[in-house]
């Protein structure tokens, strides 16, 4: 009697796997991998350093103004320089809308661009970290309707600063003196 017969012998098929392949396809699908995340890398590079030019934050001026305009305000920022990963600096800012203007001189606001662009999509309060102006001048003119408050005084987006600093705040009413907090 013999013994059990060969898994061969009973018309069985054995798989052998290659011991050399498999390390091999896995080599490859690391080297793919390895190779899409330096191209993310790159990519979010590139958008840090674009994000981080002087074109990128007249871009987003320009965005600003607009927006302002549509909204029936004449916004105007004059030299502004930093960048949106940082500090921005605007050596004038001046608003004005039915009656009133506003004028500040040498802003500076700190922020971080990628938690604002968090914050805004999410519908968060937008964090500033500091904004600072070395002066501020707040003027109405003249009107022969009486004077109104408006329906709202609410932004789009709730904004909070953690640190506002203003050396010289002036405010002038239609026909009265100017007041001067310094």
């Amino acid at each position: 009697a013999r013994g059990p017969a060969s898994p061969v012998a009973r018309g069985e098929l054995l798989v052998v796997a290659d011991p050399g392949g498999a390390p091999a396809a896995r080599r490859r699908w690391h080297r793919w991998a390895a190779l899409l995340l330096a191209l993310a890398g790159l990519g979010l590079a590139a958008l840090w350093g674009l994000a981080a030019s002087p074109r990128a934050l007249a871009w987003a001026v320009a965005q600003g103004e607009a927006a302002a305009r549509s909204a029936g305000i004449e916004l105007r920022v004059d030299e502004p320089s930093g960048s949106l990963l940082g500090t921005v600096r605007e050596r004038r800012l001046t608003a004005s809308r039915q009656g009133l203007a506003i004028e500040a001189r040498a802003v500076e606001i700190e922020l971080d661009l990628l938690r604002l662009a968090a914050q805004a999509l999410r519908g968060d309060t937008v964090a500033l970290g500091r904004l600072a102006m070395a002066e501020l001048r707040i003027a109405t003119e003249p009107s022969g309707e009486p004077t109104t408050l408006p329906a709202s005084l609410a932004l789009p987006l709730p904004v909070s600063v953690a640190r506002v600093r203003i050396d010289r705040l002036e405010w002038t009413c239609a026909d009265g003196p100017a007041v001067v907090i310094a």
